[in-house]
C-alpha cells in the first residue's frame, strides 16, 4: 500500500533543522536564566537583611531600649559572635546591667546570604537607641564583644551583597537618623532612578 505524502512524518533534514534551531534558542536562554537566578539570590539576601534591620530598629523603639543587628558566621543565636562580612545575621536586644542574662534578648536570626551563596561586606554590628537612631557603643557598653560605630557625617552605614554569577550588586544603607533603604550599586540615585545608590 502506498502512503500519501500528507501521511508521512518528518524527514531527517527537517528534524535536524528543528533540533539545531532549538539548540540555538536554548544556548541564548540558559545564560540569561542563570543571571536572573543569581541576581534574584543577591536581591533576596539584601531584602531579608533590610527587613531584619528594620525589625531591630522597630523593637528598639517599641521596647524603649537599645538593640543591635549583627552579622555573624555562626549559627544565629543570641550569643553568636559578631563578625564583619558575616553571611548570617541576628537581630537582638542589647543586655543592660539590670538583665541577669541573655534570656529574652533574641529577636530573629537568618542564614539567607549563606544559604544562597551570596557574599556580604559590612560591619559586624549596627546598634540603635530607643529612638531608632544609630548609635556608637563600645564593646563593653553593648556586651557584644565588638563596638558599634555610627556614621559621623551624611555617609550611611552600608552592607553590600554580591554573587559570583550575579551581574548586580545590592546595598542596604542605614543613615545616622535610622533611615533604612536598599539600592542597586550599578545605578546612581536620581529622579529617574530612585533605586540607585
Amino acid at each position: 500500500m502506498l502512503m500519501r505524502s500528507s501521511q508521512r512524518g518528518f524527514s531527517l533534514i527537517e528534524l535536524m533543522v528543528t533540533l539545531t534551531v532549538a539548540g540555538i534558542v536554548m544556548a541564548a536562554v540558559v545564560p540569561a536564566a542563570q543571571d536572573l537566578i543569581a541576581n534574584s539570590r543577591v536581591r533576596s539576601s539584601a531584602d531579608a537583611v533590610q527587613n531584619a534591620i528594620r525589625l531591630t530598629q522597630a523593637e528598639a523603639i517599641k521596647r524603649s531600649r537599645p538593640a543591635a543587628f549583627i552579622l555573624t558566621n555562626a549559627t544565629p543565636a543570641v550569643d553568636a559572635s559578631p563578625e564583619a562580612n558575616g553571611t548570617r545575621w541576628v537581630a537582638r536586644l542589647i543586655r543592660r546591667t539590670v538583665d541577669s542574662d541573655d534570656t529574652g534578648l533574641y529577636l530573629k536570626g537568618g542564614t539567607d546570604p549563606a544559604s544562597l551563596g551570596v557574599t556580604v561586606t559590612g560591619p559586624a554590628a549596627i546598634c540603635f537607641n530607643a529612638f531608632g537612631q544609630q548609635v556608637t557603643m563600645t564593646s563593653t557598653a553593648n556586651n557584644l564583644g565588638v563596638a558599634c560605630t555610627a556614621p559621623t557625617d551624611a555617609t550611611p552605614t552600608a552592607i553590600t551583597f554580591a554573587g559570583t554569577a550575579a551581574t548586580k550588586t545590592m546595598r542596604v544603607q542605614v543613615s545616622l537618623g535610622g533611615r533604612v533603604r536598599m539600592c542597586d550599586t550599578s545605578k546612581t540615585v536620581s529622579a529617574t532612578s530612585p533605586d540607585g545608590c
